[in-house]
């Protein structure tokens, strides 16, 4: 399975807080040119660590701009155990509707960035299109038997985004095994059974083929994604 297939959502961690041998947490001073920092004690440095992380957090979901003086007041709420001005259901609901615009605008993005890459990459010499929009090169041929839906396989595998840049990879490490009765891609399933062993293909695959408009850990949503396969064996 894929290791990119799992989600996990964490805040992370900008800031090493120092700490004695008893535990003690002491003022974070980041090294930086000009001025001094104005941290006049560890809760100055945690709640500037707290802001940095939600400010990126924020960022890379397509907010550039929030109210601070709203934020800072549902934080002061929470904290004081005063009653908020929204409750839970309420609050989820406002937060939803205000990035339902913003997602979709950047899916579309997405999708249409992955669109236009496959319409131009089906037009190089030794790229194969299927008819369900698949498309793949034949880095080593091989004369080995093809998988079948019952079997699983032994695969090395390389991830791409359409610009070049890597997200995942077992290069390096163990290959991974893969049952073709599921748990993968529905594009791997479909290219694997396809796939002799001994083979090297570089294989494309659209956004619905891939993780979808729901996209994964690493994979925004709506992505196609490129992938070298190498078929090792049949494991039996």
């Amino acid at each position: 399975m894929l290791k990119t297939l799992f989600l996990s959502i964490a805040i992370s961690p900008l800031f090493v807080v120092a700490q004695s041998s008893k535990s003690t947490i002491k003022v974070v001073q980041p090294v930086r040119s000009g001025k001094p920092l104005p941290f006049k004690n560890a809760l100055d440095s945690f709640s500037y660590a707290m802001g940095i992380n939600i400010g990126y957090n924020l960022s890379q979901s397509g907010i550039d701009k929030i109210n601070p003086a709203m934020m800072l007041k549902a934080f002061d709420d929470i904290l004081a155990h005063r009653e908020p001005l929204f409750d839970v259901q309420t609050s989820n609901k406002c937060v939803n509707e205000y990035f339902a615009p913003i997602v979709e605008k950047k899916l579309k993005a997405v999708k249409e960035r992955g669109e236009k890459f496959l319409e131009e990459n089906k037009k190089r010499a030794g790229v194969i299109t299927l008819s369900n929009g698949i498309q793949y090169e034949i880095l080593k041929d091989s004369t080995g038997p093809k998988p079948v839906d019952t079997n699983s396989v032994k695969v090395h595998y390389t991830g791409t985004f359409t610009d070049g840049k890597t997200f995942d990879s077992s290069i390096g490490e163990d290959p991974i095994t893969v049952n073709l009765r599921g748990g993968v891609i529905s594009g791997w399933l479909y290219i694997l059974r396809l796939m002799p062993v001994g083979s090297k293909w570089k294989v494309y695959i659209p956004a619905e083929l891939a993780y979808g408009e729901k996209g994964s850990r690493a994979i925004p949503p709506g992505s196609a994604l490129i992938f070298e396969l190498e078929l090792l064996e049949i494991v039996k």
